[in-house]
């Protein structure tokens, strides 16, 4: 990602799909692996551009060679993520009702 290379990180799509294997030793989806390792980078990317989100720290997790958990400040990144992305809905429901809308207790 553009974080890792701003923090020197030599990661690719390609280490993280050998340490996802690795992590697995078997029973993985080979085609699933390589989706979720080639295009994860990218779906950060998007989610902090698009949704102003701070992922700017990374963490090495169990089984990564590299650090490739992003996070932000927050305490709870899952829940800030979430949060971004109902924001956003909320937005567009609001500003185009035709395109999205919220049912909330739908029967």
């Amino acid at each position: 990602t553009r974080t890792q290379r701003e923090n020197g990180i030599p990661d690719t799509p390609e280490i993280f799909e050998q340490d996802t294997k690795t992590s697995a030793k078997e029973g993985y989806n080979e085609g699933l692996v390589r989706v979720l390792t080639h295009t994860s980078g990218a779906a950060v990317e998007w989610l902090m551009d698009n949704f102003e989100l701070d992922l700017s720290l990374l963490s090495r997790l169990g089984g990564h060679s590299n650090p490739r958990t992003h996070r932000g400040k927050e305490r709870f990144p899952g829940m800030t993520i979430t949060y971004a992305l109902m924001e956003k809905l909320e937005e567009v429901a609001e500003q185009t009702p035709d395109r999205a809308r919220i049912i909330n207790k739908a029967t």
